[in-house]
């Protein structure tokens, strides 16, 4: 499957060290996103994961020209690029993070998944267990990824009820 992606779900499935979820898709990361990652290569272990899979061509980089009408949402650049750039391509998976970002997406008939909706379809489709889903999630908010208290409990919860 072809999926446009941000910086953001990118940058933390490296950091809980699951790229490898993402091996069966093909996935194209918009040069302003890349950008993002490149910030500080040389010192963080993430970025130079990323680097690795962008030279060996499993994450493909290109220039998105940026939508007229996204210049004007209020989202950052490499957000504005992934939706601008699944829109030219006519590619309707796109991987967002951010909230606002996604909705500005399903506006675009594109359908967003974020990092979690990432870890969960691994764990629907047996490609890791409740305990390294649980413990996946854990590393993320570790690693700083923002998602509200509340709604954070209410997934894990809603993962412990699930066979």
């Amino acid at each position: 499957m072809k999926i446009v992606s941000n910086a953001s779900p990118i940058i933390f499935l490296a950091k809980i060290e699951k790229l490898d979820l993402l091996n069966k898709d093909e996935i194209i990361l918009p040069k302003q996103a890349y950008g993002e990652i490149n910030k500080g290569s040389e010192t963080k272990e993430d970025a130079q994961k990323i680097k690795i899979l962008v030279e060996k061509n499993i994450i493909k980089l290109e220039e998105a020209e940026i939508n007229e009408e996204l210049e004007k949402q209020n989202l950052g650049i490499g957000e504005k690029a992934a939706i601008s750039l699944a829109i030219n391509k006519k590619t309707e998976n796109i991987l967002l993070d951010e909230r606002k970002a996604r909705r500005v997406a399903r506006f675009y008939n594109l359908k967003p998944k974020g990092t979690i909706g990432i870890l969960i379809n691994a764990w629907d489709n047996n490609q890791m267990t409740k305990k390294e889903l649980n413990e996946s999630i854990r590393k993320l908010v570790e690693e700083g990824y923002r998602i509200n208290e509340k709604l954070i409990l209410k997934l894990l919860n809603d993962i412990e009820q699930r066979n």
